[in-house]
């Protein structure tokens, strides 16, 4: 059986309505990132970004509809059908949708501000008053702090053997030793002096 590389006017006709739907579906797709730029702000770059990622949703439901449909060749119509699906779409449905969307976006912002005005702000205040009243108790505890901090460092030993400074150190305690034998010799002769007189 050879195989056919034309379409009937039927096939056509059929191929052509079935793109319009698609055109349509692809439409409420659309309509998503709609509603999420409606509810969400959104920057320049985001926005760039969604359109890129519906321009592949295009593209692969296009390259399915045309495996699956059109046995591999993509035809003009299929393109237009889709274009016409999702202007059709936007046209009727789409506006509908649009306003209710903006609608409801309207009615949680002024919901969620209530509850902002309702109960969050006055904990807010709450808070805001506790932080002025325990603010000075704590810089006091911390400036006592600070000043203890220097009399607790002067109490503490320093270690005379690190590993980087080792060579210094020796020489450093080497010439204190001497000078401390001194002053101990020193010493000694001064009390054994006094003891003599």
């Amino acid at each position: 059986m050879p195989l056919e590389t034309f379409f009937t006017t039927t096939e056509q006709t059929n191929l052509f309505l079935l793109s319009i739907l698609v055109g349509a579906l692809l439409g409420v797709v659309y309509e998503i990132f709609r509603v999420i730029r409606i509810t969400l702000p959104h920057n320049d770059i985001a926005v760039f970004f969604e359109d890129l990622l519906f321009s592949f949703i295009w593209g692969f439901s296009m390259l399915v509809f045309v495996i699956e449909l059109g046995r591999g060749e993509l035809r003009l119509f299929f393109v237009i059908g889709n274009i016409i699906g999702f202007v059709l779409y936007f046209l009727t449905v789409g506006n509908v949708v649009n306003r209710v969307i903006r609608t409801l976006a309207r009615a949680v912002k002024w919901l969620f501000s209530l509850i902002l005005r309702t109960f969050v702000r006055p904990v807010g205040r709450f808070f805001n008053a506790l932080y002025i009243m325990l603010k000075p108790i704590f810089c006091n505890l911390y400036l006592n702090l600070i000043k203890k901090i220097p009399k607790i460092k002067k109490n503490l030993k320093t270690r005379d053997k690190v590993l980087y400074n080792n060579c210094i150190r020796k020489k450093e305690s080497a010439g204190l030793y001497k000078k401390e034998v001194k002053k101990f010799g020193e010493r000694k002769n001064k009390k054994t002096r006094n003891a003599v007189r």
